[in-house]
């Protein structure tokens, strides 16, 4: 079943949704969040692999001060009839947002993001080149919408602007700088402290960049710059090479940021790139973080 049969079944029922609120207050984004749905994702390279996940889908619209709520069943719907698709999946969750915006004809700005763990299914450990799957968290949002940052659009047509937005999240290892100068000017042997964190890339593709981008594009522009990884399958021979690896790459929190960003600047792909890169502490209390935002036009 499709919208337009939904609409045909609703015929002579009263839409409170469309009813007037009791208060005028214009709704920001109201919708549905957390949607649990397979999919099938293309692999680089091999036409023949798919990558079978749950996807987490987010689809917000805004609600005019006349309207006391969104259609949450004609989100779901089109989540069903676009994402069920076969192809990339930046261009079913483009499609996801473009339904919305024309069955439900003037829903302000549209949001819909869908999240997932990527797998790279033969990932090779660093000495021994044992193989396992490795998962990443990933996130493709796509946003269209009147003139941005107006709710609604008088003038009800096409989309006035519309972007796209792929993540990934990828681990890394480091080991502290300050640890590693103490060990080196007191002498008295000792091994520097090592951590655990992650980058989280978000790049806005350039509207005039037609090519595919993929997830393992992201992935491996992020761990060509961090050098040490986890690795799913370690063994003894692996170990002593993450060891050697991460003392003779120190790093800041905020070193990582900057070298990701850095990889960022010139590509003709990106419009724009937000990097947060986080440090799970071994020797402290808390977390350290650092964000680095960047614009091609000021790169």
């Amino acid at each position: 079943m499709n919208i337009q049969d939904t609409e045909k079944l609703s015929a002579g029922l009263p839409d409170i949704a469309a009813e007037a609120p009791p208060y005028p207050i214009p709704i920001v984004r109201a919708g549905i969040q957390g949607l649990e749905l397979p999919i099938e994702l293309l692999v680089r390279g091999k036409s023949d692999e798919r990558v079978v996940t749950t996807a987490l889908v987010d689809v917000g619209v805004g609600v005019p001060v006349d309207q006391r709520g969104t259609h949450m069943s004609m989100l779901v719907l089109a989540v069903k009839q676009a994402l069920t698709q076969k192809g990339h999946l930046a261009p079913r969750v483009s499609d996801v947002a473009r339904k919305v915006w024309d069955v439900l004809k003037d829903p302000g700005t549209v949001t819909v993001q869908v999240a997932c763990v990527y797998f790279i299914a033969e990932y090779p450990s660093p000495a021994s080149h044992l193989t396992f799957p490795k998962g990443y968290l990933v996130r493709v949002a796509v946003t269209l919408g009147p003139v941005e940052g107006e709710l609604r659009n008088p003038n009800w047509g096409k989309p006035q602007f519309y972007h796209t937005q792929i993540a990934v999240e990828v681990p890394y290892i480091s080991t502290c700088p300050c640890s590693a100068s103490l060990v080196e000017q007191e002498a008295r042997g000792g091994y520097p402290h090592m951590q655990r964190g992650k980058v989280d890339l978000t790049v806005t593709i350039d509207p005039d960049y037609q090519e595919t981008v993929w997830f393992e594009d992201l992935i491996d522009l992020v761990e060509a710059e961090l050098v040490v990884v986890p690795f799913p399958i370690v063994k003894r021979i692996d170990e002593a090479w993450l060891a050697q690896a991460s003392a003779k790459h120190t790093a800041f929190v905020e070193d990582v940021a900057r070298v990701v960003a850095q990889s960022c600047t010139g590509d003709s792909r990106f419009a724009s790139w937000h990097v947060v890169a986080e440090s799970q502490e071994s020797i402290h209390q808390h977390n350290a973080y650092a964000v680095v935002e960047g614009y091609r036009d000021e790169a």
